[in-house]
C-alpha cells in the first residue's frame, strides 16, 4: 500500500474454504478492499500490482521467490483434498480426453461429443464451455486435479 492510497487491495478466491481467513472482514472497512478472483488469476494480479496482498496457490511462490508467505496462515490439508472429482463409466486407461479448467489451472476428464474431423482438427459438437481447452497429447501422464500450464508456442520457439 502506498501513502497516497487509503486501503489495501486483498485478493481472495470466492470459495468457502477461504472464509475463515477473511470472515473478520465481512463488515466493510475503509482500509481493506476485497477483490475476488479465481485462483489462476490471483497470482498474476499480485504480480501486476492489481492487488497488494493475495491468497495464491503455494506453487506461485516458485515463480516469485521475492514474495513472502505469511507464517501460520494458509489453506492446507494433511491428506488428499478431493476438490476435483473425475467420474467415468470407462476404466482410466480408456479415457482419451482431458480438459483444462481455466479457473484453477487443473486438469479433469470431460466427456465431449465429437461431430467429426476437419483436416487435422476434431470438431467438438458439445461438452465444452467457453474457454475450456482440450488436451490430447500426454493424457496418459495426467491425473485429475493436477496443476498444469498452457504451452506457449512463442516461448518454445525462442528456446535454444
Amino acid at each position: 500500500m502506498t501513502a497516497s492510497r487509503r486501503s489495501w487491495r486483498l485478493g481472495v478466491v470466492p470459495y468457502l474454504n477461504v472464509q475463515p481467513l477473511i470472515a473478520h472482514l465481512s463488515t466493510p472497512r475503509d482500509d481493506v478492499d476485497i477483490v475476488a478472483a479465481v485462483p489462476s488469476r490471483l497470482a498474476p494480479m499480485l504480480a501486476e500490482g492489481a492487488v497488494d496482498v493475495a491468497i495464491v496457490p503455494v506453487f506461485a511462490l516458485l515463480d516469485h521467490p521475492e514474495w513472502a508467505m505469511v507464517p501460520r496462515v494458509g489453506i492446507a490439508s494433511p491428506g488428499e483434498v478431493m476438490s476435483v472429482a473425475v467420474l467415468s463409466a470407462s476404466p482410466r486407461e480408456e479415457i482419451t480426453r482431458v480438459i483444462l479448467d481455466p479457473a484453477s489451472m487443473t486438469v479433469k476428464v470431460q466427456p465431449v461429443v465429437v461431430a467429426g474431423a476437419d483436416g487435422n482438427e476434431v470438431v467438438v459438437a458439445s461438452g465444452l464451455s467457453p474457454g475450456q481447452v482440450v488436451v490430447t497429447a500426454g493424457v496418459h501422464v495426467l491425473t485429475a486435479g493436477q496443476k498444469v500450464r498452457l504451452y506457449a508456442a512463442s516461448s518454445a520457439a525462442s528456446a535454444p
